[in-house]
């Protein structure tokens, strides 16, 4: 096109020449139109490469680029971009892809934030909280508000504990929270998990340390027994043979009384150690049938009237006429272990009062025992149903633990909240 302009500028001054420079200026005209066409070819190609990039589609249809050979650079260099582009988004599209998956089988709930809207969720996370679907932060804040609030306040926590209930089942989770900055936008990655099955785990535990104390316990009983049989039995007898009377002196007669003594108070107590481990082991298998709730109740107060009356305690039976399905006879038993427990914390309080309620939903049928006596000190609240765990100098330590075993075999629980004010024993049942 230089060469054409300076030959017509050549040319235009001789008129002579008019046929050459008419021919000069055609040819110009035809270069301009040609450089033009392959300038919006090349601009063409560079906006498709951009809209598959948007798009996510590097299909040849889209992308064709091809030149003359005078323009074979360009269209090498557009198709050299077009290749790492569509290489690099294959690339982020698998670690992306490993990277869900990943998340996907992690065992521990992830949740990913972006500002106040779920960016990533994992299924742990829906099996964990119980949710069919987790589609938006508005799900959790219907179902667990205090989390919901936890997770928006706070930027960074490590390790914290809480406990949720939703339907009545009751979820403890263990969950941290780590806020990052991700291409300028604030990323807030919340992982938690369902600690239940390692308390559980630690409850096992306990069952089996609970096997070594007693043999221990039972062992340091033993040891004595024998030694003491064994001296009684060389002061009684000689070759073998029982001493008379006249043979023993008011020492060794004092020896074997004494010996006698110390062998009933340690069979007596072995006994009733026995006693209590046999309540644990030999819990009867539920027999289910159908009964008045409330008739039930108010059987139980009549037979503990005179008690109440002695300790000036005020019971209030607010049982629905409800038909429950259970055992009876156990469930009569877990009833009575709780008012004990209650008479006991009410033992020093003002205005003894017990409160008998229940609720009924679709899913649940739930009896609660309430008093507003001491209750019970938060540090020691996850160990009540450990057995032999007890506050009472007297107490065996088995009966909340017996009380949960029979709610188990029930399908069901045994829950506990306690403050200053009020102590609450409550049964949850499973309805069919």
């Amino acid at each position: 096109m230089l060469a054409n302009l300076l030959a017509i500028s050549a040319s235009i001054v001789h008129l002579k020449w008019f046929f050459t420079t008419t021919i000069l200026v055609a040819f110009l005209i035809i270069q301009i139109v040609d450089i033009f066409q392959y300038s919006f070819k090349i601009k063409n190609d560079l906006d498709n490469l951009i809209r598959s990039f948007e798009q996510n589609d590097f299909s040849t249809n889209n992308i064709s680029i091809t030149y003359k050979p005078k323009f074979k650079e360009s269209e090498d260099s557009l198709n050299r971009i077009k290749a790492l582009i569509k290489n690099s988004r294959i690339e982020k599209e698998v670690q992306f892809n490993f990277l869900k998956i990943l998340i996907e089988n992690v065992p521990s709930g992830i949740i990913v934030m972006k500002e106040k809207s779920l960016f990533l969720t994992n299924k742990a996370a829906k099996d964990i909280l119980q949710l069919n679907s987790l589609s938006s932060l508005d799900i959790i804040q219907t179902n667990y508000p205090e989390f919901t609030q936890i997770i928006q306040e706070h930027e960074q926590l490590s390790s914290e504990l809480i406990s949720l209930t939703k339907d009545g089942s009751k979820i403890q989770l263990s969950f941290s929270i780590n806020q990052l900055l991700l291409l300028k936008e604030k990323v807030k990655i919340i992982n938690f998990q369902n600690i239940k099955t390692a308390l559980e785990k630690n409850e096992l535990l306990a069952w089996n340390k609970l096997i070594r104390t007693m043999t221990h316990e039972i062992m340091n009983s033993v040891t004595p027994l024998i030694s003491l049989s064994e001296t009684g039995y060389g002061i009684s007898s000689e070759d073998n043979k029982p001493k008379t009377i006249k043979n023993l002196n008011q020492k060794n007669i004092d020896h074997i009384h004494k010996s006698f003594k110390s062998i009933l108070n340690k069979t007596v107590w072995l006994k009733e150690f026995v006693n209590d481990y046999k309540k644990l082991i030999r819990i009867p298998q539920p027999k289910i049938s159908a009964f008045n709730l409330h008739y039930f109740i108010d059987e139980i107060i009549d037979n503990m009237n005179d008690i109440f009356e002695k300790e000036n305690i005020i019971v209030e039976d607010r049982i629905e006429d409800l038909e429950i399905k259970a055992d009876k006879n156990l469930i009569e038993l877990v009833i009575v272990n709780l008012i004990k427990n209650a008479i006991d914390s009410l033992q020093f309080a003002d205005n003894k009062k017990l409160v008998f309620t229940c609720n009924k939903s679709n899913q649940f049928l739930t009896l609660s025992v309430s008093d507003n006596g001491k209750g019970i000190p938060k540090d020691i609240m996850d160990q009540i149903f450990v057995p032999f765990f007890s506050t009472k100098e007297t107490g065996s330590g088995i009966g909340l633990s017996v009380a949960k075993q029979i709610m188990q075999m029930h399908q069901g629980k045994i829950e506990v909240k306690s403050d200053k004010l009020i102590t609450t024993f409550t049964l949850v049942f499973q309805q069919s």
